[in-house]
């Protein structure tokens, strides 16, 4: 007969230290607490996703998009203006090991779908006389799918999905309740008026008298 072995315990997080002692410092900012990763990066996407939005009617202004790139988050906060830049690359570094893998994959698929979007359309928009038309048909369902991924970078970075990419259950209602006996004497006072109307003769002193 063949003994089960028991299941071995959880390898310990290492880093799990190192992260609560950041994660006080992370109060206060933009970066979040528990995923350790700040939205900001996300305005190098935002600024060419704004020139697409508006490339259809203004062919021309895609003239500053051309020269795009995907650059790491490192680089991008090295790069800003961001108050707590050193902070937001340390925290990425200690980021936990599953959202940060679920972060970088999406933004490997967001920057990928922007550099094919600005492939297709960079043709389009060197000829004589773009047609609105054809850009467009190039770049709303390229938008959509690029805002797909900004929104789920946007859940990874705030953990507001689950890993089935279910959303956080709804608060319950708070339902009042009447108070008791309250129903009964309600339908008893409903009572009274139908048997009074259905009476040969009424008072209006009888009527009064269902009100005191």
């Amino acid at each position: 007969m063949v003994q089960q072995s028991a299941l071995a315990p959880a390898p310990r997080d290492d880093r799990e230290e190192e992260r609560a002692v950041l994660r006080r410092q992370l109060a206060g900012t933009n970066i979040d607490e528990n995923s350790f990763l700040a939205t900001d990066y996300l305005n190098h996407f935002n600024e060419v996703i704004m020139l697409l939005e508006m490339a259809a009617e203004m062919p021309d202004i895609m003239e500053e998009a051309w020269d795009w790139q995907p650059i790491s988050y490192a680089e991008h906060f090295r790069r800003s203006g961001f108050r707590d830049k050193d902070l937001a690359i340390a925290a990425y570094e200690l980021a936990p090991t599953a959202i940060r893998a679920a972060f970088d994959e999406r933004v490997e698929q967001l920057s990928g779908a922007i550099l094919k979007t600005l492939a297709t359309l960079r043709p389009l928009c060197a000829e004589a006389d773009p047609d609105p038309a054809r850009l467009a048909a190039v770049i709303t369902p390229a938008l959509a799918e690029i805002k797909d991924h900004v929104s789920a970078i946007n859940a990874i970075i705030h953990c507001g999905e689950t890993a089935e990419g279910e959303e956080a259950p709804a608060e319950p209602q708070v339902v009042e309740e009447a108070a008791p006996g309250r129903e009964n004497a309600e339908t008893t006072s409903q009572d009274d008026i139908d048997a009074l109307f259905d009476s040969d003769s009424i008072s209006q002193d009888d009527i009064d008298a269902l009100f005191d």
